[in-house]
């Protein structure tokens, strides 16, 4: 390349640098490196760096400055690897130096990081205000007393992760995380920021959880879960994301509760479809004079599949076309669809399915495929099969572990996903499930389970085996007994509201964990005594139950932040409510009472205070405004 014309202000002693692309001005040894100090100029002539060298090694301190002449960067070399303090500084106006990579925030105007022998051991960012912010220019956490000096917290996981990383900012090494609180989560291993190595989590009680081996960043070796006492509670083996070995089963005592094999099912190939997209009229001509061996399959699909907005004109002429078969005319008509325009639903597409099964030349699993391809009604056909064209549909929906098929009119749980072993969410709310298959204990690292707005009536006992398990949601669905879901030690947050629940088991004290817990719009008389054991909980939804006074277990949760009690059965509020010294926000709207306990009066901790809509005095609202003025009373 040739070198650009040098700039009258610098010094006839640069050279151009084909390396860099910029003027340098420095000695060299006699092996032709770097010696001794050394600048850098830009193709303009302006300052970039000043840095000092040893025999081409980096040693010693260095500077880089904006192009317009401000401080950009600086920091010192030892034997070539970073040592000590590195800052970053933003400038005034435009420049080329490199400080917002990664995502970080116009916010942050000043990155301080910590090296040691080109290890990074922290990391602080700071915003004009001088304040210390995170990477999205949020103000950062103060950090708790068990968090190490030089932890850095990120904003998005809301953990801190204390260890070290590599000159590029790679995690590299063990790692410890935290929780927000400063609450030991977890210890991890990286090489360049890929998991590598031993994984363990740990309950909130310092307790071991979960270990997990990695290899290249992908789960690879054995997999084993603990219960609270220590003893192992579950252990397989994992490649990528399915099973290599049995998964097994203990008790808390240590005794055996069997094993299963969960092994995937071979993936067939796809039906061949065509090279290019249909869409337009002289295209589908083509295709129709054509001899694709999947030409029905394909019409049908373009006729009757994807969604709203599709090309229409395309869908119309391939109806057309279709209806034209007197051998396929019979089978649309019976499942409505010679006049109907498209598959509005996963059970008419189903329906059509089974229909065209009696169409000579049509294998109803190759239909499955391609309708299921053109998306819409039809996109949840593949993943309620249990060979491997159902394991590939199942695949092909999991986006960053998680499986969200929400809203697909699905009515049984789909097989396949006992395959995969990895998925941290399952999200099925919204469909037509009757039932839960014993299967659904195949989710080793399953975080998160939503079924809301089902047709569930029984829970199985394999549900309690998720020992990963922290959010379930089951609300408005038809349960009336949910004893499995005390089994789930781990849950943090549970759903149960809109059921048929008329009784809460004694064993849900078990779910020391749990934070979150909605029982509300269930015909509850009382709850359980074991109530009160649930130390950690803040959040209680118990609104419109079937009791005139709420149960005594409620006042014997003092951490509480946020209980709902409202109901057109509520007549009376003890003197207890006293008791929940940690409350926040109580709601008893639309109610029945016409007195509140002169205890609610003295609950100055309280920010939101929901009442009206009872028979109340006004002067009794009034009263509650004088003596909580901190509180928001509606």
């Amino acid at each position: 390349m040739t070198p650009p014309p040098r700039p009258a202000s610098l010094p006839t002693a640069v050279w151009w640098s084909t390396k860099s692309l910029m003027w340098v001005l420095g000695e060299t040894d006699a092996d032709g490196e770097l010696h001794g100090e050394v600048r850098h100029y830009r193709a303009d002539g302006s300052l970039c760096s000043v840095t000092t060298f040893v025999h081409g090694k980096y040693h010693g301190p260095f500077r880089r400055v904006h192009e317009t002449g401000e401080l950009a960067q600086v920091g010192t070399y030892r034997d070539g690897k970073l040592d000590g303090l590195r800052a970053f500084m933003a400038a005034t106006g435009p420049s080329t130096e490199p400080m917002y990579t990664g995502g970080l925030s116009r916010e942050v105007v000043r990155i301080e990081y910590d090296y040691h022998q080109g290890r990074m051991l922290a990391a602080r960012h700071t915003n004009a205000a001088g304040e210390r912010v995170n990477i999205d220019g949020s103000l950062a956490p103060a950090r708790p007393d068990h968090v190490p000096e030089g932890a850095i917290y990120g904003p998005g996981t809301q953990t801190w992760m204390a260890g070290q990383w590599d000159a590029e900012g790679r995690r590299d090494g063990e790692m410890r995380v935290f929780d927000k609180q400063g609450v030991f989560l977890a210890t991890e291993t990286y090489a360049a920021d890929v998991a590598e190595g031993l994984a363990t989590t740990f309950h909130p009680d310092g307790t071991r959880w979960t270990t997990t081996t990695y290899a290249g960043g992908r789960v690879c070796g054995a997999v084993e879960q603990f219960h609270a006492n220590g003893q192992r509670a579950r252990r397989s083996r994992v490649r990528g994301d399915t099973y290599t070995a049995d998964l097994e089963d203990w008790d808390a005592a240590g005794h055996p509760l069997g094993s299963a094999s969960w092994r995937a099912p071979p993936e067939r190939a796809p039906v061949r479809l065509p090279d290019d997209e249909i869409d337009t009229a002289e295209a589908l001509h083509a295709f129709i004079e054509g001899d694709h061996p999947s030409r029905l399959l394909v019409l049908i699909a373009l006729g009757w599949g994807g969604t709203a907005d599709r090309n229409r004109q395309i869908a119309r002429q391939a109806r057309r076309y279709v209806r034209s078969l007197p051998v396929v005319a019979g089978a649309l008509a019976s499942v409505g669809l010679d006049t109907a325009p498209r598959l509005h639903t996963a059970r008419r597409a189903r329906r059509l399915v089974e229909a065209m099964a009696a169409v000579p030349g049509v294998q109803p699993d190759m239909l499955a495929q391609v309708l299921a391809r053109e998306g819409g009604a039809a996109r949840s056909l593949g993943v309620q099969r249990a060979d491997g064209w159902g394991l590939r549909a199942v695949r092909k929906a999991v986006v960053n572990q998680r499986f969200a098929q929400a809203r697909q009119g699905l009515d049984r749980w789909p097989p396949t996903l006992a395959c995969l072993p990895m998925l941290h969410e399952i999200d099925l709310s919204q469909n037509r499930l009757t039932a839960l298959p014993d299967s659904v204990n195949a989710q080793l690292m399953l975080r998160t389970l939503r079924l809301a707005d089902n047709r569930l009536t029984a829970l199985p006992d394999a549900l309690g085996r998720l020992r990963c398990l922290t959010r379930l949601t089951l609300a408005r669905n038809r349960l009336t007994d949910v004893q499995a879901v005390t089994q789930l030690s781990a849950l943090r947050s549970l759903n149960l509201g809109h059921n048929r629940l008329t009784f809460v088991p004694e064993a849900i004290g078990a779910l020391t964990w749990l934070r979150q817990l909605w029982l509300n719009d269930n015909p509850l008389t009382t709850l359980p005594r074991s109530m009160a054991t649930l130390t950690n909980l803040r959040f209680l939804h118990l609104a419109n139950a079937d009791w005139a006074t709420p149960p005594a277990a409620i006042f014997e949760l003092p951490q509480l932040e946020t209980l709902w009690l409202h109901s057109r059965q509520l007549q009376e509020l003890p003197e207890d409510i006293g008791n929940l010294e940690g409350l926040k926000t109580l709601v008893i709207w639309y109610s029945q009472l016409r007195a509140v306990p002169r205890a609610l009066y003295g609950m100055t901790g309280l920010k939101e205070l929901r009442i009206r809509h009872n028979p109340l005095p006004e002067a009794t609202i009034k009263e509650l405004e004088e003596a909580l003025p901190d509180c928001r009373i509606h």
